[in-house]
């Protein structure tokens, strides 16, 4: 499956070796263009200023608790108690692999998953809209209505700092919360950043003013006069994904938080979503780190290269999973692995979803459970 994989590592040029840097950079752009095919295009220069403040002040706002403090606090067997006033966290969600916090307008969520950092990156990072979408349709389902990437800033190849990664303005449409309440759309910016060593990255999300949201390309549902789209204000998010120690898995928490501002009731502005449908969508987002596991695993089978069936005749005598004596006459019913072309027992085999190019699903009719577990 042809996916763009996010750079998790840039090439930092060593002071020692800043001429030789100079003298390749035409073929530094050219490898580089090849990264950001399909992007769109920077964003205006007082909008990059305005959105390097606002995700400044979204990463200020979550660092006041860092990562640390989250990972302690959603691992731990009892919930602390506040004494100063504070509001206690409760339980939503807990099992081996996912926990879910809130508290009034804030949600924490950690999940522990067998995937790498790059495919979780590949889906939270996406910079063209037919990424964007396809893994907001595989995070949230039916509830994902349409979503696009307008702006996308990367660090240019001759500065030295080159600490994040890019800078994105992105849009994305839900179905509404509540069953008399509007579709919600939510337009923020997103600044993604990773380690040099490429195993771990922090996404922060800010919400973008209504003035932003509306100069935006082709927003024409926050113009429409019968405001069918609600907007979300407000709202900043957090992902820090990190290779867990010792481990092949990776740890992903997720931290959202709603801090009410100034209402929007000017004339012609869109409107909000109101507070209660906002808590039940930072709930919804934060459910969707849940599904990153099962959407990595239907995009490896999307890029798996199947079996020719055709090119060579297979009679293996048995199953290659459950070594069971197969029987090429009656009794032992058999079907034949779409990945490696084996014959298996049907109690050995699977239907899977995988993922297309576009983001829609396909099954995949037969599937042996050794190429289930060890996809290529």
């Amino acid at each position: 499956m042809p996916v763009r994989s996010v750079r998790l590592r840039l090439d930092r040029p060593e002071d020692g070796h800043l001429e030789r840097s100079r003298t390749s950079s035409s073929t530094t752009e050219s490898v580089a263009s090849s990264w950001t095919d399909g992007e769109p295009q920077a964003p205006p220069l007082t909008l990059s200023i305005a959105l390097r403040d606002l995700v400044a002040e979204a990463e200020a706002l979550h660092d006041r608790l860092d990562f640390a403090t989250f990972v302690d606090l959603a691992e731990s067997p009892r919930l602390p108690h506040y004494h100063d006033g504070q509001s206690q966290w409760k339980r939503v969600e807990k099992s081996s692999t996912f926990t879910l916090l809130k508290r009034d307008d804030e949600v924490l969520a950690l999940a522990r998953l067998d995937v790498s950092v790059e495919e979780v990156a590949n889906i939270l990072a996406a910079t063209t809209d037919p990424l964007h979408a396809a893994a907001m349709k595989g995070l949230y389902g039916d509830a994902f209505i349409a979503g696009s990437v307008a702006y996308v800033q990367r660090p240019h190849a001759y500065e030295h700092d080159q600490v994040h990664q890019h800078l994105a303005v992105k849009t994305t449409s839900f179905v509404r919360s509540d069953i008399l309440g509007k579709n919600e759309q939510w337009c923020f910016a997103e600044n993604f950043r990773c380690k040099p060593q490429g195993d771990s990255f922090t996404l922060t999300q800010g919400s973008l003013s209504e003035t932003q949201a509306r100069a935006l390309p082709a927003r024409s549902a926050l113009k429409d006069v019968t405001r069918r789209v609600a907007q979300l204000h407000d709202v900043t998010a957090a992902y820090l994904v990190e290779r867990m120690p010792g481990n092949h898995g990776i740890r992903v928490v997720f931290h959202a938080t709603y801090k009410l501002g100034e209402e929007n009731e000017a004339e012609g502005e869109a409107p909000a979503v109101v507070r209660k449908a906002v808590r039940v969508r930072l709930l919804r987002l934060s459910r969707g780190v849940a599904q990153l596991s099962q959407l990595v695993h239907r995009r490896r089978f999307g890029a798996q290269v199947y079996a020719d069936c055709s090119a060579f005749d297979v009679k293996n005598p048995r199953c290659t999973c459950c070594t069971r004596k197969l029987s090429f006459l009656v009794f032992m019913p058999r079907t034949r692995c779409y990945l490696c072309g084996y014959y298996v027992c049907v109690t050995c085999s699977s239907s899977e979803k995988m993922e297309t190019h576009n983001g829609r699903l396909a099954s995949i009719i037969a599937q042996s459970v050794h190429c289930q577990i060890h996809p290529q």
